[in-house]
C-alpha cells in the first residue's frame, strides 16, 4: 500500500490479495467529519464507512457492559 495526502484526507491505495489468489484494488481514506473520524473503505466492488464519535460521558459505571467493582 502506498499512503499521500490528498487535501484534508489521508488516503492509501494498494492491492489486496485472498487465499485462493483473485486480487481486488484496495482504497482506505481517513478523514474529519466535525469533531468524527470517518473511515472509508473500498475493495474491488464492497465498500464500507465507519463513523465514530468520541463519547463526552460514558454514565455512572454500574451501567457500563462489564461493569466496576466498588
Amino acid at each position: 500500500m502506498t499512503s499521500a495526502w490528498e487535501g484534508d484526507r489521508l488516503v492509501a491505495k494498494g492491492r489486496a490479495v485472498s487465499t485462493g489468489g483473485e486480487a481486488c484494488d484496495v482504497r482506505e481514506t481517513i478523514s474529519r467529519d466535525g469533531a468524527a473520524l470517518v473511515i472509508e473503505i473500498v475493495a474491488g466492488e464492497k465498500s464500507s464507512r465507519l463513523r465514530y464519535t468520541r463519547l463526552t460521558d460514558v454514565g455512572p459505571c454500574e451501567s457500563w457492559p462489564t461493569p466496576c467493582k466498588r
